[in-house]
C-alpha cells in the first residue's frame, strides 16, 4: 500500500455495515437508531410464532419503541423517503464500529460525551446518556450547542413555558428566539428548525410530548410553533436545524435499554414504558396535590438494568416509583417499596435478579443513587 493510500485510510472510520428489511412507511432519516423485529410474524403458514421464520432472525427492523428496546439493531446511513407501501432494504452501521449519529439536546465532547438512542417524540435521535451497551455511543467529534446552528438549543430543566393563544402557540425561553434566527443579520428564516417537547406540565395538566416546526422567532426569548403540546405548562425541549450529526463508537455488548422522558402528573399515574434503560423524569413545576405514580414491572432476564433520573425540580410532590411485580431489595432482607425522584439531577439505578430456567420470580435490587429510597 502506497504511502498516500495510507493516508487516506487513516482518514476513513472503522464501519461495519449490513442491510436489513424495513416494512414501514414513513421517511427514515441518516444518522436515527434502528431495533430489530425480533417477534415479526403474520398469520401465513411458515411465518407465524410456531414456525422457524427467518425474517425475525435479524432481518427486520423497526423505529424504536419500548417493545423493541432490547434489540437495538444499528444506525441509518442514509435518509430513506416515505413510501406508499413498505418493504425495503434499509443499510445500517452496527455495533462495535463507528457512524454518523443524529444527536440533540446537548454538546458533546470527543471521547467523553455517551448518548443514548432514545424512543418518543423524536425517536432514534440520540440525547442524553443512558447505560453503556448497544443502543450507546461515545461522541468522537466535539460540538457545542450554538445559537442559529444546526445544534441550536436545549432547555431540559423545565424551565421553558409554553403559552396558547388561540392558534398561536408560543414557548418562551431565554435565548431561544436568538437560537432560531431574532436578530441574525440577515435574519435565519425560524421555519428551517424543529423544536422538539419532551415532556412536562404543571399542577393541573401535562404535555404531550412532540417534535414541532418553529414557524417564527418574534422576539429573543420566544417562538411560536405549528401545534401546541399543552395550554401553559413548563416544558423540556431541544431545538435543532436540518438534521445535527457527529461520528461516534457504536457500543457493542449488552443491550442498553435506550432512554425515554416522562411527565409526572399531579396526584395521577404517569406510567413509563421501558422496562429496562432509563427514564428521565421532566420536572420544573410544581404538584400540589400528591405523588405521580408509576409501577415497575418484574424484569425478564437476570442482569437486567434499570434506571431513573431526574431533569428539573417537582416541587411538593414528586414522581413515585413502586415495584408492584417484583421485589425490590436495598440489601439482603430489607424491602425497598418506593424510589422517589424530585429534583434536577436525583437518580436510582437498579438491577434485576432472578427469572432463572422456568421460573417466573426474581426481584430488582438498588445499585446505588441520590433518589429517595422507602
Amino acid at each position: 500500500m502506497t504511502m498516500r493510500n495510507i493516508v487516506n485510510y487513516r482518514k476513513q472510520a472503522y464501519v461495519k455495515k449490513g442491510l436489513f428489511v424495513y416494512l414501514g412507511t414513513t421517511a427514515l432519516k441518516k444518522g436515527h437508531g434502528m431495533c430489530f423485529d425480533m417477534d415479526y410474524l403474520t398469520t401465513t403458514v411458515g411465518e407465524r410464532a410456531i414456525d422457524k421464520f427467518g425474517a425475525r432472525g435479524l432481518k427486520v427492523v423497526q423505529v424504536p419503541v419500548a417493545a423493541n428496546s432490547m434489540a437495538f439493531a444499528g444506525i441509518l446511513t442514509q435518509d430513506y423517503p416515505a413510501r406508499a407501501s413498505g418493504l425495503q432494504l434499509v443499510e445500517l452501521a452496527l455495533p462495535g464500529g463507528c457512524a454518523e449519529i443524529a444527536i440533540g439536546g446537548l454538546s458533546t465532547v470527543i471521547n467523553a460525551t455517551m448518548l443514548t438512542c432514545q424512543i418518543g417524540p423524536d425517536a432514534g435521535r440520540f440525547t442524553l446518556g443512558g447505560f453503556k451497551g448497544r443502543g450507546s455511543a461515545l461522541a468522537l467529534q466535539t460540538k457545542t450547542i450554538t445559537a442559529i446552528t444546526d445544534l441550536a438549543f436545549a432547555s431540559l430543566d423545565g424551565t421553558a413555558i409554553e403559552a396558547t393563544s388561540d392558534t398561536t402557540y408560543t414557548i418562551t425561553k431565554t435565548g431561544i428566539g436568538t437560537a432560531c434566527g431574532y436578530g441574525a443579520d440577515p435574519a435565519d428564516a425560524a421555519t428551517q428548525y424543529t423544536c422538539v417537547v419532551l415532556g412536562g406540565g404543571d399542577d393541573d395538566e401535562v404535555v404531550t410530548p412532540a417534535a414541532v416546526n418553529v414557524l417564527t422567532a418574534p422576539t429573543a426569548d420566544t417562538i411560536t410553533v405549528s401545534a401546541p403540546t399543552g395550554t401553559t405548562p413548563f416544558i423540556s425541549l431541544y431545538v435543532y436545524k436540518g438534521n445535527p450529526s457527529i461520528l461516534a463508537y457504536l457500543y457493542d455488548g449488552e443491550e442498553s435499554g435506550l432512554v425515554e422522558f416522562v411527565s409526572p402528573n399531579d396526584n395521577v399515574a404517569a406510567q413509563h414504558t421501558l422496562i429496562s434503560g432509563v427514564t428521565f423524569v421532566c420536572g420544573g413545576y410544581t404538584m400540589t396535590t400528591g405523588h405521580s405514580t408509576s409501577a415497575l414491572a418484574r424484569g425478564i432476564r437476570d442482569g437486567q438494568l434499570k434506571g431513573f433520573a431526574g431533569l428539573g425540580t417537582l416541587t411538593t410532590k414528586g414522581y413515585s416509583v413502586t415495584t408492584a411485580a417484583g421485589i425490590a431489595l436495598k440489601t439482603v432482607g430489607t424491602a425497598l417499596a418506593t424510589i422517589l425522584v424530585d429534583a434536577a439531577g436525583e437518580n436510582s439505578t437498579l438491577v434485576f435478579h432472578g427469572n432463572f430456567g422456568t421460573g417466573a420470580t426474581g426481584m430488582w435490587k438498588a445499585l446505588g443513587g441520590s433518589a429517595t429510597e422507602a
